[in-house]
């Protein structure tokens, strides 16, 4: 009988950070439409131990949004999530000149 192969190969250790730029142009939800001012950064940094994802995990979120018809404006997105393990998070930021937290 042949050994047991491992499908994914070991990580080991390490850390990664990546960023994402999103520029919406003209997407329509319930009458109203989004579009970038002039766009949102998401970003995230995360490690590896072992072969294993360590927390935190962390993504945050920043930028500019436009929409309208009715209401029509412009406001800023400043978010950051922090998860701290496989059942806990946190939220926290301001999206539109609101204060956003919470936990999920």
């Amino acid at each position: 009988m042949l050994p047991a192969r491992r499908l994914i190969p070991a990580c080991g250790n390490g850390t990664d950070s990546s960023t994402l730029t999103i520029t919406p142009t003209s997407c329509a939800v319930s009458d109203t439409t989004f579009s970038g001012d002039p766009n949102v950064t998401v970003s995230t940094q995360f490690s590896m131990q072992n072969d294993a994802l360590a927390y935190p995990i962390t993504f945050s979120e920043n930028g500019g949004i436009s929409f309208g018809p009715n209401p029509s404006g412009s406001c800023s997105i400043k978010m950051n999530l922090d998860i701290t393990s496989a059942t806990t998070c946190t939220a926290s930021g301001t999206i539109c000149g609101q204060s956003v937290s919470g936990s999920c």
